[in-house]
């Protein structure tokens, strides 16, 4: 009697198991075991407190974040900080996660949704890889691979950057209206609804992720096009790149027009030496970076950091052992099928050639910025596009490669293939060491915001020195002491960002205290140039409940701010 056939895993299944493979995962990356892990933070640095503080004020103002932040009542004493200036991105996401933070805690909410972001990624490339049919345990491999890639881990904390979940449905749509071949029938519905949905949410995040999805979108249109196909498959790609212009120009126009009519005065500085220091390198997928975990490969970023002029972002777009594998691997076929086919059936190549004249130094974005469209200097984070197409072609030949073995064998060769690829391609993580001494300095600062609060009157305010427009325009070894008023206290005014003031009194009446002023002029001339606004005396650095004032102080100066160290002052 013959054994029945095997059933088939139910169609949802292995989706739900990459979501939650990617949970666990990340918990073990980060080792992340139990509630106080999460609410540790893992960085104190750079655009994670930018992130912290627009969280805090989210929390606080829902409206207000969905908006923009075009009123944050809290800052900007002595009335309320507009940071209308600088572009916010996924206005919804920080909304949400802002109430998510009300429960569960600033940093908790940050962490949670970082890596829901992560499962998010996984889950797409999981259903890009099961539509082109391949083997549920390698698209579900790979997927993972995707989800940690260095971009997508380190990017993921900023909770916009780390979206790349769009971008593997975008190469489908784009390697379709490319596709060489007879004409086909006119492709369903849902993906023009696709296409749509892809374009707005595009639109509505991150401004470099929409700006480099349009470059790859349009450059697919122009070799379709060329490639005269026909409009049957045309018509996705057309409904994405207009959907994406109309809604992208509608959120981003107002930034856009202040920073070319200010373009001195505004959040957006840029300079066209930018376009050289962050601009795509392809040797940034192939050098493994300073921090890797293996020594001798970690000497090897170290040597290539050393031999740059210039560091630009803080890491670059490593595509690990295996992504280097598979780029190898592509570059071998297409050299392969060149003199049989020429460039027609090189679509990969093409696009990675397209990415790289457009990010490299000297290339089209350099050329856009001289013209004076300057806002996207960043060329290197292109590389993420490099990673879908190298991963995606690694899929594709493992589904080939595997489709004679048993599938018990396949899922086993699939399990250890992801446990080494995200053990390789990710940093050393999971130190609880230095988590805990970021939480106690984040546990100093919050500290001294709440001693601020117990010793200065209900309706004192902070002013900050030095004062920035932005935090994202102090330096990034200094921004805890930007944000961290922001961040840290629950109800205590302060003088973050510049202020909404009276129409009696213009804007530029307001000192703007810079850290070079502080320098040059010291606290004592800034405590007199505050006094005619009437900012009391300096009441040092940590606050004196005993203030020398005969009447209680309406707003009161406050020299809190470290100088030199980033721990806060005893």
């Amino acid at each position: 009697m013959n054994a029945p056939p095997a059933r088939p895993l139910p169609a949802r299944l292995p989706a739900a198991l990459v979501v939650l493979a990617a949970w666990g995962v990340a918990a073990l990356l980060f080792n992340r075991t139990g509630w106080q892990d999460w609410s540790a933070p893992q960085w104190l640095e750079g655009d994670p407190l930018e992130v912290y503080a627009r969280v805090k004020i989210a929390s606080e103002q829902p409206l207000s974040s969905l908006i923009g932040f075009t009123r944050v009542d809290r800052l900007g004493a002595p009335f309320a900080a507009d940071w209308s200036a600088y572009p916010v991105p996924d206005k919804l996401v920080f909304a949400l996660t802002g109430r998510l933070a009300r429960v569960t805690g600033l940093i908790a909410a940050v962490q949670l949704v970082s890596v829901g972001f992560l499962a998010l990624n996984a889950l797409s490339f999981f259903l890009t890889a099961r539509w082109l049919r391949w083997r549920w345990e390698w698209a579900a491999a790979l997927a993972l691979v995707f989800a940690f890639c260095s971009y997508n881990v380190r990017w993921g904390v900023t909770l916009s950057l780390g979206q790349s979940f769009t971008l593997p449905p975008l190469i489908l749509l784009c390697a379709r209206a490319a596709r060489r071949g007879a004409r086909s029938r006119p492709l369903p519905r849902g993906w023009q609804v696709l296409a749509a949905l892809l374009g707005l949410w595009l639109g509505l995040g991150n401004p470099y992720l929409a700006f480099f999805a349009g470059i790859v979108g349009g450059g697919a249109l122009v070799l379709a096009l060329v490639r005269r196909c026909p409009w049957s498959r045309l018509a996705p790609l057309t409904v994405f790149l207009g959907v994406l212009t109309l809604v992208f120009v509608a959120t981003n126009a107002a930034y856009a027009w202040q920073h070319w009519q200010q373009p001195g005065d505004g959040a957006l500085v840029r300079s066209t030496d930018d376009f050289r220091v962050y601009a795509l390198r392809p040797a940034d997928w192939l050098v493994p970076p300073a921090d890797h975990r293996l020594g001798f490969m970690a000497q090897v970023g170290h040597a290539y950091l050393a031999s740059r002029n210039y560091t630009g972002e803080f890491f670059y777009n490593y595509l690990g052992v295996l992504g280097l594998v598979g780029a190898i691997g592509l570059l071998a076929a297409s050299l392969r099928l060149l003199p049989r086919k020429g460039l027609r059936g090189l679509d990969v190549p093409l696009g990675l050639a397209w990415i790289t004249a457009f990010g490299m130094a000297g290339g089209v974005n350099t050329w856009l910025g001289a013209a004076g469209i300057d806002l996207f200097r960043a060329g290197t984070r292109l590389g993420i596009f490099a990673v879908i197409w190298v991963l995606l072609y690694a899929c594709g030949r493992l589904h080939r490669a595997t489709r004679g073995l048993a599938r018990p064998l396949s899922i086993g060769l699939a399990c250890v293939l992801t446990a080494l690829a995200c053990w390789e391609q990710t940093p050393l993580l999971s130190s609880r060491e230095s988590r805990g001494k970021n939480a106690a300095r984040w546990g100093q600062y919050v500290q001294l915001t709440d001693s601020l609060e117990r010793s200065l009157p209900r309706a004192a305010a902070v002013f900050q020195l030095p004062c920035r427009t932005m935090s994202i325009s102090c330096p990034t070894s200094h921004r805890l002491r930007c944000t961290f008023p922001t961040a840290g206290c629950a109800r205590r005014r302060s003088r973050a960002g510049p202020g909404t003031p009276r129409r009696s009194r213009p804007r530029r009446s307001w000192p703007n205290w810079s850290a070079r002023d502080s320098r040059r002029y010291g606290s004592t001339a800034a405590v007199t140039a505050m006094r005619p606004y009437r900012w009391s005396q300096n009441c040092g650095g940590s606050v004196s409940p005993n203030c020398r004032c005969r009447r209680p102080c309406r707003f009161h100066f406050s020299g809190c701010m470290p100088r030199s160290r980033p721990s806060p002052p005893t």
